[in-house]
C-alpha cells in the first residue's frame, strides 16, 4: 500500500516538553519492563509507566515521563541505533529519538496507531504497529536521511491477517515477522514488500511446532525461532527444523552471547549451546520480557511487574511508586499520606490500595479466607475525625484512624494484611473480627460469608456518617452511623438506621453516589436505576414522615439512568454525573450540559467542588475544570486538560482530589497519577506566597508574558508606572486573571507595547487584602 495514502495519519513534531508542562508532575509504577537497550553505562528500560535509566557505575536512576520529555508512558519498545541515540515506541504510537548528547526528544507520532515492536538495521527503523484503519498488524519503515528519521511506508498486505506482530528480524537478506500466524518472511525490498505475492507464511505445515512465534536470535548464521511450544532453527535455504530441547516450553525471548543461545521461557533463563544442549538455568522471581547484554558481557533481564536485573546478582532493581498504574479513587489525608485504590465500580480485581508516607510508596493488599475480598478496594474516603475508610467490592469495610486498622464484616477468620515496599515484604496477622463489629452491613449474596459491597460514604449536617450498602441481599441499601465524641462509630446497632426496598429505594444495579443538599436531604445515584431524593425531614427514628422523589429518562430531563456522580457545590447547586453525561439541578430545573458549555466527555466518573466553588470533572477523556465565578452556560467556563494540552498522564480520568491547602490537584487515571499544579490548584487564601516573573522582564516577541502566581481568588491586578498611572488592569473577565494566576503581556490598555523602565503590580481582592512587587521592563 502507498505511502501516501497513510500521510494523513503522521504527524511529525520536533520539541522539548520539560518547560511545557512545568505545572504537572507524573507519578507510576515503573516496575513493568517490557525491553531493556544499553548504551555505555546505561541500562534503559522501557515500562508501561515510563522509561528509566540506570547507571550501572553511579547507581543513579534517571525518570522519563510525559512531563519531562516523552508523549506518553505505555513504552512497549526501546532500542539503540548506530549513532549512540534512544528510540522508543508507545502503546498510543509515538516513536521517540532521544539524542543524549542534546539531552532532547524528537517525536514521529502516529495517530490511529499502536507500537509493540521495532529493530534498528542501519538506517532503517522497522516498526510493529496496529492500525484502526485496517485489521491485523503493520510494519512501518523509517529511514535516517540528513541525521533525521523520516517515514518512509507502511507494508499491510500479508498473506494472512495478524493478531500480534511479536518481534522482527533480519536475516539473509530478508524481514521476518513473529506473528500469531506463523513466520512472514520478504526479501527487504521497499518497492516489492507491498506486494502480497512476494510473501511467505511459514507454519507448521512447514516444520514448526507451533504458529504462534514469539522470539527470534540470529546464531551460527542461523535464524532461531522462538514458538509457544518450542524451539526451531531456520537455515539460509529456508530449510526449517525443530529443536527438541525445549519440547512444549513457551520461548519468550531469544538472544546471542558469543556462541551460546540465551533462552528465556517463563521464570526460567537457559544458557544453550546448538551442540551440547542446556549447560546452565537460571530461576527467577517474575517473568522475563527482555534480555540484553552489556560491553562486559554481563547479562541484564527485564522482569513483568520485577524490574530490571542482572543475572549475576540476586535482587531486582525496583523503582519506588504505586502498586499498579491503574487507580481508580485517590485522596491526600490530614496527616499528608496518598491513599490510592486500584479497584473499579462493578469491577473487582484484588490489587489492593497504595499508600504514599515518609516519602515512599506502599503496595497492600489482604490474604486469607473471606479476607482477600478486601483487596478489592475502590472507595476512599476521610472523616472530619481524620479517619481514613477503605470501601471494598465483596470484604466490606476497612478504617485507619491514624495509628491501627479495624475491621467491619460478618465473619471470624483470622487474616494477614500483606505490606509491600521495594526492598521488604511484611506479613501483619488480622485477628478475626470481635463480634461488635459484625453485623452492620449485609452480604450481596446471603450464601456467601461476607460479600459485603460498599460503594460511598458522605457525613450529614448532624454529624452521622452515611454508607451505600450496594447489593445488601437484606435490601437495605442506605446505613447511617452514629459517631462517638471520640471519633469512633457508635457501635450499638440500636443507634444505627438502615433505609432499603421498603422506605422506597428500588432493587439496582448498585448504588454509586451520595450527596446532600442545603436542606439536609439525600441525594443517592443509582447504575441504571436513576438518582433518588430522600427526605426523611431530618429525623431519622420516625419514618413516617420519609419520602422518595424519583428522576429518570422516562420522567425527567436526564439522559442517562446510569448514575456515577453527586455533589453539592457552595451555591446548594446538586451536579449529577451519568454516563451519559453532565446535569445540575439548582431546586426547580434540571439542566443538561453538553459541548462547548460542558465537559469533554460525557461518560463522567467524579465531580468534585472545590472551596472556591471550581467544579472538576473527571471524564473518560480527560479533566475539565468549570469556573466557579462564572456561569455555566458560559462557553469561556470550561477548562479541558488532555494528554494533548497539558501533562496529564492518561486521558481516562477516574478520581480529582483538590488539595487546596497544599495548591495542587491529586488526579487518579488508568495511567498513573497526575498532580496538577496550575492555576486552580495553587489558589490561595492569603498573599503570603505570591510569586511573580520573568524579572527581569524581556520584551522581545518571543515569551512576553509576565506571571503573578499563587493570587488568591478572585484578584484583580492593575499595572501602574512610577508616577501611579494606570497601565493595565488584569481581571478574570478580560481573561487576564485565571484562578490563582494573573499573565500581563507587556502592553498597555490600548495594546501598545511600553517602554522600558521599573513598573509597579497591584494584586488586591475586594476585602481589602494586597500585594505587590516591581516589574523591570526591558524592550528589545
Amino acid at each position: 500500500m502507498s505511502k501516501n495514502f497513510f500521510l494523513f495519519i503522521l504527524i511529525l513534531l520536533s520539541q522539548n516538553l520539560s518547560a511545557q508542562f512545568q505545572d504537572w508532575e507524573t507519578i507510576t509504577n515503573m516496575n513493568n519492563v517490557k525491553s531493556i537497550a544499553i548504551i555505555d553505562d546505561a541500562i534503559w528500560a522501557a515500562t508501561d509507566g515510563g522509561a528509566f535509566i540506570y547507571n550501572r557505575s553511579t547507581s543513579e536512576v534517571q525518570k522519563w515521563t510525559n512531563t519531562n520529555g516523552l508523549k506518553s508512558v505505555n513504552i512497549q519498545a526501546i532500542t539503540v541505533d548506530a549513532s549512540g541515540n534512544i528510540i522508543t515506541g508507545s502503546k498510543e504510537g509515538d516513536l521517540q529519538v532521544y539524542n543524549p548528547a542534546s539531552n532532547e526528544w524528537d517525536d514521529i507520532s502516529f495517530t490511529g496507531l499502536t507500537i509493540s515492536n521495532m529493530i534498528v538495521k542501519d538506517d532503517t527503523i522497522w516498526v510493529a504497529t496496529e492500525s484502526e484503519n485496517f485489521p491485523g498488524k503493520t510494519i512501518a519503515a523509517f529511514i535516517k536521511i540528513d541525521g533525521q528519521y523520516e517515514f518512509n511506508d507502511f507494508f499491510v498486505n500479508f498473506p494472512d491477517i495478524a493478531a500480534s506482530i511479536n518481534q522482527i528480524a533480519l536475516y539473509n537478506k530478508q524481514i521476518w515477522l513473529a506473528t500469531d500466524k506463523g513466520l512472514f518472511s520478504a526479501h527487504v525490498n521497499f518497492s516489492t514488500m507491498s506486494n502480497p505475492e512476494n510473501w511467505q507464511l511459514f507454519t507448521t505445515d512447514d516444520g514448526l511446532p507451533n504458529n504462534n512465534i514469539l522470539s527470534f536470535s540470529i546464531l551460527e548464521n542461523k535464524l532461531w525461532v522462538g514458538t509457544e511450544s518450542g524451539l526451531a532453527v531456520i537455515d539460509n535455504n529456508y530449510s526449517i527444523v525443530t529443536d527438541n530441547t525445549f519440547d512444549e516450553k513457551s520461548i519468550d525471548r531469544l538472544l546471542k552471547n558469543d556462541n551460546t543461545l540465551l533462552v528465556a521461557s517463563g521464570r526460567t533463563l537457559y544458557h544453550f549451546l546448538p551442540e551440547t544442549g542446556i549447560q546452565k538455568s537460571t530461576g527467577y522471581t517474575k517473568n522475563i520480557n527482555a534480555l540484553a547484554i552489556d560491553d562486559s558481557n554481563s547479562i541484564w533481564l527485564g522482569l513483568e511487574k520485577g524490574g530490571i536485573q542482572n543475572s549475576e546478582t540476586d535482587n531486582p532493581l525496583l523503582l519506588d511508586g504505586p502498586a499498579q498504574n491503574q487507580l481508580r479513587f485517590v485522596i491526600r489525608d490530614k496527616a499528608g499520606r496518598i491513599w490510592a485504590s486500584h479497584g473499579k465500580f462493578k469491577l473487582t480485581p484484588d490489587k489492593g490500595y497504595s499508600l504514599y508516607e515518609n516519602g515512599s510508596w506502599q503496595s497492600i493488599y489482604f490474604k486469607g479466607e473471606v479476607w482477600s475480598r478486601l483487596s478489592s478496594i475502590n472507595y476512599i474516603y476521610e472523616d472530619r475525625f481524620n479517619n481514613v475508610w477503605l470501601a471494598s467490592w465483596g470484604g466490606t469495610l476497612a478504617v485507619f484512624d491514624g495509628e491501627k486498622y479495624s475491621y467491619f464484616n460478618s465473619h471470624s477468620h483470622p487474616g494477614q494484611r500483606v505490606i509491600t515496599n521495594q526492598d521488604t515484604v511484611i506479613y501483619e496477622d488480622i485477628e478475626p473480627t470481635p463480634p461488635d463489629h459484625q453485623g452492620f452491613f449485609s452480604p450481596n449474596n446471603s450464601n456467601l460469608e461476607d460479600q459485603g459491597v460498599i460503594t460511598g460514604f458522605k457525613e450529614d449536617f448532624n454529624g452521622n456518617l452515611w454508607i451505600l450498602n450496594s447489593y445488601a441481599s437484606n435490601e437495605k441499601f442506605l446505613v447511617v452511623a452514629p459517631y462517638n465524641s471520640n471519633g469512633t462509630l457508635n457501635l450499638d446497632k440500636n443507634n444505627w438506621s438502615y433505609f432499603g426496598k421498603t422506605d422506597g429505594l428500588e432493587l439496582s444495579d448498585g448504588y454509586s453516589s451520595i450527596t446532600f443538599d442545603d436542606f439536609g436531604r439525600v441525594w443517592v445515584g443509582a447504575n441504571g436505576a436513576g438518582l433518588y431524593l430522600f427526605d426523611f425531614d431530618n429525623t431519622l427514628s420516625s419514618k413516617s414522615d420519609d419520602s422518595f422523589t424519583y428522576f429518570k429518562v422516562s420522567n425527567s430531563t436526564i439522559i442517562s439512568d446510569q448514575i456515577t456522580a453527586l455533589t453539592t457545590d457552595t451555591d446548594g447547586v446538586i451536579w449529577i454525573g451519568t454516563r451519559g453525561g453532565l446535569h445540575s439541578f439548582d431546586g426547580q430545573n434540571i439542566f443538561r450540559h453538553f459541548g462547548e458549555t460542558g465537559p469533554i466527555d460525557n461518560l463522567i466518573s467524579q465531580i468534585v467542588v472545590d472551596k472556591f466553588n471550581n467544579k472538576w470533572i473527571a471524564t473518560a477523556s480527560g479533566l475539565t475544570i468549570l469556573k466557579g465565578d462564572l456561569s455555566p452556560f458560559d462557553p469561556d467556563a470550561w477548562i479541558q486538560y488532555t494528554t494533548e494540552n497539558s501533562g496529564l498522564v492518561h486521558n481516562s480520568v477516574n478520581s480529582v482530589f483538590v488539595d487546596n491547602d497544599r495548591a495542587e490537584a491529586l488526579i487518579a487515571t488508568e495511567g498513573g497519577l497526575s498532580i496538577f499544579k496550575g492555576s486552580f490548584a495553587e489558589v490561595q487564601k492569603n498573599f503570603d506566597t505570591v510569586v511573580a516573573g520573568p524579572n527581569p522582564f524581556i520584551l522581545d516577541g518571543e515569551n512576553d508574558l509576565f506571571t503573578i502566581r499563587k493570587l488568591k481568588d478572585n484578584s484583580i491586578v492593575k499595572i501602574l508606572n512610577l508616577n501611579g498611572k494606570l497601565i493595565k488592569t488584569l481581571t478574570a473577565n478580560n481573561k487576564q486573571v485565571d484562578g490563582s494566576r494573573a499573565k500581563w503581556n507587556g502592553r498597555d490598555s490600548n495594546g501598545h507595547v511600553v517602554a522600558s523602565g521599573i513598573y509597579l503590580y497591584l494584586a488586591f481582592t475586594e476585602d481589602g487584602k494586597s500585594v505587590g512587587g516591581k516589574i523591570a521592563v526591558v524592550r528589545k
